[in-house]
């Protein structure tokens, strides 16, 4: 048996070229940001990343010779680097964001 919509739905007056041209590419809200809403407790993605022998070599000798492990060493390296590269990404967003309204309101 199937059922029907018991109502039309309304067309928009918008195309779709008209309403993708009012998309703005440099708006970013926190609340829109891809980690919003993710875990923070628990470690589950692997990545993978290729070092030289040499390379790894170093990092064991680190790991060796100070309290830290590999995973710890590097997390600590990693991860103030990966806010500092979001603060710079965000920072140039609304940058563009700026040059971009300044651009516009001379037209």
């Amino acid at each position: 048996m199937s059922v029907g919509f018991t109502r039309t739905p309304k067309k928009t007056a918008t195309s779709v070229e008209d309403f993708i041209s009012k998309v703005d590419p440099t708006v970013v809200q926190n609340d829109k940001l891809p980690w919003t809403g993710l875990r923070e407790d628990k470690r589950t993605e692997l990545y993978n990343i290729r070092l030289t022998e040499v390379e790894m070599a170093k990092l064991r000798f680190i790991a060796e010779n100070t309290p830290n492990s590999m995973q710890a060493f590097l997390m600590k390296i990693i991860l103030p680097a990966i806010d500092h590269a979001i603060d710079d990404v965000l920072s140039e967003i609304k940058r563009k964001k700026g040059i971009q309204a300044i651009q516009d309101g001379q037209s």
